[in-house]
């Protein structure tokens, strides 16, 4: 839970609240850049970027419950600068498969995030936040800047689009 009295002191300019902020959301940042990204190295990159701009604006923060939701607004406009920068693909090689029961259960998640991958970007952004992050359709309404219609619209326009992609690979629908 964000502290707003943390809020507050680092729209005043304390380091120490800023830090403390950035501190108890590092867990949450990375599951995010990671889930974009995909790989390490760029999800640190958009973390780091994150931070510096969010330290360079945080006085136009207007509400200080807003924080986390402005931060994370943050965060994936820097990952999807990173991923129009740097086009990414999962390769198999990335992996390790040492045992037959790892090597399907990655096959199958590598074939999810390749369907995932697949979407349209405003697509995808909405099915990793509600399925990945559990936001919850206003979080996610807010975290975009677009109305809560549009969020169920676009999850409801995802999943189908998830499913013809499934279908059209030949992957099993369960």
């Amino acid at each position: 839970m964000i502290n707003d009295i943390e809020v507050k002191k680092a729209i005043n300019g304390d380091i120490y609240a800023f830090q403390n902020l950035i501190e108890s959301l590092k867990v949450y940042m990375y599951s995010i850049a990671i889930r974009y990204l995909k790989n390490e190295d760029d999800a640190g990159d958009a973390i780091g970027n994150t931070i510096i701009l969010a330290y360079e604006n945080i006085k136009n923060l207007r509400r200080t419950k807003y924080f986390k939701t402005w931060l994370t607004r943050i965060l994936i406009n820097e990952c999807n600068k990173i991923l129009k920068i740097r086009k990414k693909v999962i390769l198999l090689e990335d992996y390790d498969y040492t045992e037959d029961t790892y090597k399907e259960e990655i096959e199958k998640d590598i074939d999810i995030k390749d369907y995932i991958n697949s979407l349209p970007d405003i697509q995808k952004s909405v099915i990793l936040m509600y399925f990945y992050e559990e936001m919850t359709i206003e979080e996610i309404a807010n975290t975009l800047q677009i109305a809560t219609g549009t969020v169920k619209s676009r999850l409801f326009n995802a999943k189908k689009s998830f499913k013809n992609i499934i279908k059209k690979k030949g992957g099993i629908l369960e």
